[in-house]
């Protein structure tokens, strides 16, 4: 009959420590923006083209990483849209264009607190090594029934006087409304000749100058721009097939390095 009274003092004893323990520390609120101790979310680059590096490949892989309690990201890179925010931490960039290119993420807490200024780096992509003909910008994302703009570009050319160039694409899912001289032979000062020829699915580009000084062009420009409306939901290429030709003032062939295609995403 002594168990009762034994589990009673227990009790009581226990109660008795219970009140004069200390209060518990107050750990605060991490999450909190108000906690002395809150530190706004953050995002650090785990791999992809360091800051100010030229790359080689036209396609960019980019990983990343949150600070504590950081949930989700979005990313950006040069002057388009955010994506939409999620848990992914890596990106790939396709077919990015010839020049500078800039790459964002930033993080964000459960809570909706935002990363306040994103982590970024800044890059060259040099993938195309001239002479070359190839178009800008490479990749174009449309919808059905978008009007769109591609240049046909001479890249790394020297003292070109005349471009013999073919382009072909899917008229399944384009249409062409137009093709418009480029500026980059007029920079010879001397009278642009430019002719054109469309077929469905097929477009004839001669342009030369003549009277020039100097006699030729040296750099990159753009030789035809070149207007579609999207008309079917598809991915197709924009192709240069074998026989184009560039000349220089002498009227000597120009050897072409590469004639990369383009790429038309309609969704």
């Amino acid at each position: 009959m002594r168990k009762p009274i034994i589990v009673g003092v227990a009790t009581a004893f226990l109660a008795m420590v219970a009140c004069q323990s200390p209060d518990a520390p107050d750990l605060g609120n991490p999450l909190d923006p108000s906690d002395p101790n809150y530190t706004p979310p953050s995002t650090a680059i785990a791999t992809g083209p360091e800051d100010a590096a030229t790359v080689t490949e036209a396609d960019v892989t980019f990983t990343w990483r949150g600070s504590d309690r950081v949930s989700e990201y979005r990313y950006q890179w040069d002057d388009g849209e955010w994506s939409d925010w999620g848990a992914a931490t890596s990106a790939t960039l396709e077919l990015l264009d010839e020049g500078e290119h800039a790459f964002g993420v930033a993080g964000r807490y459960p809570t909706g607190a935002e990363q306040p200024l994103p982590t970024t780096r800044a890059f060259v992509v040099d993938a195309v090594k001239g002479p070359a003909l190839m178009f800008r910008p490479r990749k174009v994302t449309a919808t059905v029934g978008d009007t769109f703009t591609v240049d046909l570009m001479a890249e790394e050319v020297d003292d070109l006087m005349l471009a013999h160039v073919v382009v072909e694409y899917d008229d399944d899912a384009l249409t062409l409304d137009s093709v418009k001289q480029g500026d980059f032979l007029a920079g010879a000062g001397g009278a642009v000749v430019f002719l054109d020829d469309a077929a469905p699915g097929r477009i004839l580009v001669d342009v030369g100058v003549a009277e020039g000084d100097p006699a030729g062009v040296s750099g990159t420009g753009v030789l035809a721009t070149l207007s579609f409306r999207a008309s079917g939901a598809t991915t197709s290429a924009l192709d240069i097939p074998a026989g184009a030709a560039l000349r220089d003032p002498s009227n000597a062939p120009t050897s072409l390095l590469e004639t990369p295609p383009g790429m038309v995403v309609v969704e």
